[in-house]
């Protein structure tokens, strides 16, 4: 056998050569000792290159923020591995990190039929609707920016407020309120635009493209046509 001389520095580079990746989102190079995700090590799949960079990893998990992050949904791996909550911890940076954190809590509360918000300016303070009881509360004060709210339906508990039961507060406002006013004569300039999810009853708005919908505040997958929710094959009541 013929003996082959390789030098330090070319092992050296061998080894370096190993211990690189290239992202498969933006093809960037680099060292597998910098914070990155891996099916090969997150899934011990040495089948499947998929490697993302740092700066790709966070864009690609919670890309959503941008848009409030309704509707946040959980990534999982190109080989269909779960994505865990420690991996995304390891390869983010502390703030990107609690920015994810936040939109994963967010998510939650959100499918929570139970939680309220706080209707103050740029607050979004999360509450717990009281349990049921036969003189339950409805007058509540945000900790955060001091706004009195409705504990029962969320609604500013204002002197009209006061003198209604919710229901009657809401059917009193679209006549009364200046901002609901123009809201309804918004919908209804856009008519055919609009409509309740029929998952959690928020108004949700088409603006193009085809009748498979996907409600950014439930999550639930619904026709635009019949406005009913699709079962596992796409099929509605259409």
């Amino acid at each position: 056998m013929e003996e082959v001389n390789v030098s330090v520095e070319e092992v050296n580079i061998l080894v370096d050569r190993a211990n690189v990746a290239e992202c498969s989102f933006c093809s960037y190079t680099f060292h597998r000792d910098l914070p990155h995700f891996s099916c090969t090590e997150a899934h011990d799949n040495m089948q499947n290159d998929f490697a993302v960079c740092q700066a790709c990893f966070f864009q690609w998990i919670h890309g959503e923020l941008r848009a409030d992050n309704v509707g946040f949904q959980r990534r999982r791996c190109r080989c269909g591995g779960e994505i865990t909550f420690d991996d995304v911890k390891r390869v983010l940076a502390p703030y990107q990190f609690e920015m994810y954190d936040t939109a994963m809590t967010k998510a939650a509360l959100e499918k929570d039929k139970n939680v309220l918000y706080c209707p103050g300016p740029d607050c979004g303070n999360a509450f717990y609707k009281p349990r049921k009881s036969k003189r339950p509360c409805r007058r509540a004060e945000c900790a955060e920016c001091e706004t009195v709210f409705c504990c029962q339906c969320g609604e500013l508990y204002t002197k009209d407020h006061m003198r209604m039961k919710c229901a009657a507060y809401k059917k009193w406002k679209r006549t009364h309120d200046k901002d609901t006013i123009a809201l309804d004569d918004w919908k209804r300039a856009h008519q055919g635009k609009v409509k309740k999810c029929p998952g959690c009853r928020r108004d949700v708005e088409k603006k193009d493209g085809c009748n498979e919908m996907r409600c950014t505040n439930c999550g639930i997958k619904f026709c635009w046509g019949c406005n009913t929710p699709m079962d596992a094959q796409n099929r509605c009541h259409c």
